[in-house]
């Protein structure tokens, strides 16, 4: 037996040192201790863990010293006992979440770098307590020692488990000298106790591999996830500059000024601020005529020079070519118009790119924003621009009277976005005359509004708002259906012309209604001629060609209205199949006082002889307007010095009148009239 312990004991202090290197091995890796973020976070796992192997300590060290006593000398039996738990309270108190919580991050790197040290201190105290006193006790006592040393042992390593080194100290300098001891007294069970105890150690070091692999595994999670939301929140703060920043100009977006105006009129300590909305004149035909890139470049420059006065003012992009303007509402009138109106000039000056050089003008409509809501404020302001809109270059202020103005076109818009046009909308006949007979050749079916004459508006801005409403295909359609149901009263030599819109062009359904109606009231297509004006044709032109092409291929007679107003209506002669041009108003008012109307009507007249259409002028009004455009050639004429806009009975009676008898009616009986020959 006392051969082969020699040769057990040989095997076993190699297999010990060999799992213990393959332990060391397993608990290599993992992060720096000096790291501040992950000595932190690993002092909050050992602190307790800490705390509770001084609580172990404490408890078995004074469980061992009461045991032996009278055994031992009473230096070791009660003096270093005191010193073990002094100490041990003393360590507690230092690992204490108060403590641990104020120390630098560089204070607990150092800490946690001296753990190898405890460990080794800490075994090496219970080998030596096993040295001292397990020779002098009993059975008992002896076996209590193992209990001691295997508790002490293995609670140390589980509390040094997350620092390898210190744990694998502490597994080597407390295993190594107790067995030795164990083995070399002659316990009846120290063999047992031995590999027992090296056995648990192992396991227990195992254990605590299992637990710094999951705790360097939370940790590398929460890293990943702070750097996630660090990530995030700068993500946000990117989008949040994105959602509120214009990226073309990069001054604040519609969002971002209109929830600076929201704000400010949210602040009840604050005056009412000032609203301006701001539009570049003109900036459509830019980016039309010289692409999106030279209009860019355009507004970057516009923004450049409002924020050369961001100290009088703050401002937003609205979308397209508005802005939106806030100026204190501190500042009264005269100072805020001087303000903006500086700001119009400093538009005005040219705006040069590589390619060529810009003269852009500006208006602005301007309302002090007091006792309203946001939506109220925009569309007082809104309300301002468009009448500086009609004078570009112009600074507007919604005053008292444009309150009262825009609270009844308001109503008007209300009454024309919820009318029956059914019974509300009527057609009136204008008849177009031939000069030298006075006979009428044809009538101009146009669209009235019925309401109360106190919601009565401008027949024009009736239009516009019939479009904003999306319901100008239904208001053609009844003036299709009228106009239909009105020809065959008239006789075959007077023909009817109704107005097309830019929304009528791309209906579709416009083609097979029109011919719907023909078919239903029998109606020759000779005698109906559509009129397009040049804004209904910029939008698609293409499309505008298809129809007025089938429509000539129908059978029915197409005129370019308005001719004359737009810089591509030449264009437009030469690449449309036409039967009539008529020119604009504007020229009938100008005709009298200027030459160059007088040489554009010539030359329009001239042109439809040569490409073989007819050509009638609007708006004469006064005999001398009359006489003069007869010199210059024209016989089709048409306005109010002939006939005001008729309704069916008027207009029936007025063709009676001129001596061509209507349907149903009895002959005229008029001295000296004589019937003439009609122009097409």
């Amino acid at each position: 037996m006392r051969r082969l312990m020699p040769l057990s004991l040989s095997s076993l202090r190699r297999a010990f040192l060999a799992c213990l290197q393959w332990v060391s091995q397993q608990f290599g890796g993992g992060p720096d201790l000096r790291d501040p973020l992950y000595a932190r976070e690993l002092t909050k796992r050992v602190r307790f863990r800490l705390q509770l192997l001084y609580a172990v300590i404490i408890t078995t060290t004074t469980i061992s010293a009461i045991h032996y006593q009278g055994t031992g000398p009473f230096f070791f039996n009660s003096i270093m006992p005191a010193v073990v738990v002094s100490v041990c309270l003393w360590r507690a108190a230092y690992w204490s979440d108060a403590k641990t919580r104020t120390r630098s991050e560089r204070r607990l790197a150092s800490d946690l770098e001296q753990m190898p040290l405890l460990g080794l201190v800490i075994g090496l105290m219970t080998a030596f307590w096993g040295l001292t006193t397990y020779s002098s006790g009993d059975h008992n006592q002896q076996s209590l020692s193992h209990f001691t040393v295997a508790v002490t042992t293995l609670v140390t390593i589980l509390a040094l488990g997350l620092i390898p080194k210190a744990a694998i100290s502490a597994a080597i300098s407390s295993v190594v000298p107790s067995s030795v001891v164990f083995l070399t007294e002659g316990h009846p069970n120290s063999i047992e106790v031995v590999i027992t105890l090296t056995v648990l150690c192992i396991l227990v070091l195992r254990i605590s591999l299992i637990q710094r692999a999951e705790f360097h595994s939370l940790f590398n999670s929460m890293v990943d996830l702070e750097r996630r939301a660090v990530n995030l929140d700068e993500l946000t703060e990117e989008l949040k500059e994105y959602a509120f920043v214009d990226l073309l100009t990069g001054v604040p977006n519609r969002r971002a000024i209109l929830s600076d105006l929201a704000s400010l009129l949210q602040d009840d300590t604050a005056e009412s601020p000032w609203l301006a909305i701001l539009d570049l004149d003109g900036f459509k035909r830019i980016n039309d005529l010289y692409g999106h890139t030279e209009g860019d470049l355009v507004l970057v420059e516009v923004c450049r020079r409002l924020g050369e006065r961001q100290r009088d003012l703050s401002f937003g992009r609205l979308g397209g070519d508005e802005f939106v303007i806030l100026l204190d509402g501190s500042f009264d009138e005269p100072y805020v118009v001087a303000i903006l109106t500086d700001l119009l000039t400093s538009i005005s000056q040219p705006i040069r790119t590589e390619l060529r050089s810009y003269k852009v003008t500006a208006s602005i409509g301007l309302r002090k924003t007091q006792r309203l809501s946001m939506g109220e404020c925009l569309e007082r302001a809104d309300a301002a621009l468009y009448q500086a809109k009609k004078e570009p270059g112009r600074l507007v202020i919604f005053s008292q009277r444009s309150e009262e103005q825009f609270l009844a076109e308001k109503i008007a818009t209300e009454n024309v976005r919820n009318s029956n046009f059914s019974e509300t909308l009527q057609v009136l006949f204008q008849p177009i005359i031939d000069f030298d007979t006075k006979q009428p050749l044809a009538l101009e079916a146009l669209a009235r509004w019925g309401e109360a004459p106190a919601h009565r508006i401008d027949t024009a801005r009736f239009i516009e708002l019939v479009e904003s409403s999306g319901r100008i295909s239904e208001l053609s359609d009844i003036v299709m259906q009228k106009a239909f149901a009105a020809i065959p009263h008239f006789p075959d030599a007077v023909s009817i012309q109704i107005n097309l819109s830019a929304w009528d062009l791309q209906n579709d359904k416009l083609l097979d209604r029109i011919e719907t109606l023909a078919r239903k009231h029998r109606t020759p297509r000779r005698r109906i001629t559509f009129e397009l004006t040049e804004t209904a044709l910029i939008g698609d032109f293409s499309k505008a060609v298809e129809v007025i092409a089938n429509l000539r291929h129908r059978g029915f007679h197409v005129a370019l209205d308005d001719f004359g107003t737009g810089y591509s209506s030449l264009a437009y002669i030469n690449r449309l199949p036409l039967d009539q041009i008529k020119i604009d108003r504007e020229f009938a008012n100008s005709l009298l006082e200027s030459g160059k109307s007088k040489a554009v009507v010539s030359s329009i007249w001239a042109l439809s002889q040569q490409l073989g259409i007819s050509c009638t002028i609007e708006g004469i009004e006064t005999s001398d307007q009359a006489l003069r455009a007869r010199q210059i050639g024209l016989r089709r004429m048409q306005g109010y010095l002939f006939s005001e806009p008729l309704s069916l009975t008027d207009a029936l009676e007025y063709v009676n009148n001129s001596g061509l008898r209507t349907k149903g009616s009895p002959e005229p009986v008029r001295k000296g009239a004589k019937r003439g020959n009609t122009l097409g």
